[in-house]
């Protein structure tokens, strides 16, 4: 079994292919950086999968790491994972970010690890491990609290916090494992996990430091279902498209681009009732896509579905193999969207005078 797997929930981006047949890691690549994981993906799956001379149609599973870790990260990397599976139509599996750190450590048999990331504020995420299998769940924790959950034993610890940990108890030795998640133990770890269609859930453990305007409700990420839209789907599309933009465009508008060859769409169903909740419609051509339109309904944005959308997208095109420059045009008083695009990697290329008309009713630049 060929398992892709990636990694971006920590200040690094990897992705491996591993083939569990032979144990073996056929290839794979590592960076640290502390951002910049949205733009520095899908050129690497590109990379990573041309060093192991294979397509798309070679691979059996795809993996993900689902944290804990930075906020942005995880769901960077669950979104392209998403998006992967959805375009493939692969199964995906999970492994955390913390099994993944102490699956690196070599150590003999009965000696216990503990892995553990700097949470900042004097607190860490923490999981314990004792013969290669999870003898705790991740938590959140006091910096003070670690020598409880790893008990009076000599542990090896790994992770960002092995230094501090080793410092502060006698009994903690730092590992000298890589202390960030590799996309090779992840898919090394996936490779005996069940794996299926459902969204793959993130492993937050700590609320963000952005506090929403309105209560997170049913609308988190992991709750979130993508699929592909065609020309049937234009009457909601443009339900949605109407409820979010002054000049709506109607459902034979949006057939018309449904039905141009090399169009991509993609649709987010969110809540307790899983109903439609976005989408987005781009098309390919020769060497380059566009990002034609995308719509959030109003009452459900901030809630990462425009993110979840992107990320699909992104990984949608990079199944091709080909390096694509990707185009967009933004209002530039849309100052939301222009956010939610700068932090996905986009810069200006051009201005486009009066293109839109504003909500105001006059002219707009793109």
């Amino acid at each position: 079994m060929r398992i892709l797997a990636l990694d971006t929930t920590q200040a690094a981006c990897s992705v491996a292919v591993y083939d569990s047949a032979c144990d073996c890691v056929l290839a794979s690549e590592f960076e640290a950086m502390q951002r910049g994981h949205a733009e520095a993906l899908p050129a690497m799956i590109q990379r990573v999968m041309k060093t192991a001379e294979l397509d798309f149609s070679g691979i059996d599973r795809l993996a993900v790491t689902n944290g804990p870790g930075t906020f942005s990260g995880v769901r960077i990397g669950l979104a392209a994972a998403r998006g992967l599976a959805l375009a493939l139509d692969l199964p995906l599996a999970a492994a955390g970010s913390l099994e993944t750190v102490a699956a690196g450590v070599r150590c003999d048999k009965d000696t216990p690890v503990l892995a553990a990331f700097d949470a900042r504020r004097g607190e860490i995420y923490a999981q314990s491990f004792s013969g290669g299998k999870a003898v705790s769940d991740p938590q959140l924790i006091k910096l003070e609290d670690a020598g409880q959950l790893a008990g009076s034993a000599k542990t090896l610890v790994a992770g960002t916090a092995s230094e501090m940990l080793a410092e502060r108890f006698d009994n903690l030795e730092p590992s000298g494992a890589e202390p960030l998640p590799d996309a090779r133990n992840t898919a090394r770890l996936a490779a005996g996990r069940k794996a299926g269609t459902a969204p793959v859930a993130p492993v937050y453990l700590r609320r963000p430091d952005a506090k929403p305007q309105k209560p997170l409700l049913a609308t988190a990420l992991q709750q979130i279902r993508l699929r592909t839209a065609s020309a049937a789907d234009a009457a909601m599309l443009a339900q949605i498209h109407s409820a979010s933009f002054p000049q709506g465009w109607g459902a034979s508008d949006l057939a018309a681009l449904l039905n141009m060859p090399g169009s991509i769409a993609l649709v987010a169903n969110a809540g307790g009732n899983n109903s439609p909740a976005g989408f987005v419609l781009a098309r390919k051509t020769i060497d380059e896509a566009e990002i034609i339109t995308m719509a959030v309904l109003p009452g459900l944005r901030r809630r990462g579905i425009a993110t979840a959308l992107l990320g699909a997208l992104f990984a949608q095109l990079s199944t091709t193999g080909e390096t694509l420059r990707l185009f967009l045009e933004v209002g530039e008083n849309n100052f939301s969207a222009r956010q939610l695009y700068d932090a996905q990697g986009f810069v200006s290329c051009g201005v486009r005078k009066n293109y839109y008309t504003g909500n105001d009713g006059q002219p707009e630049n793109a």
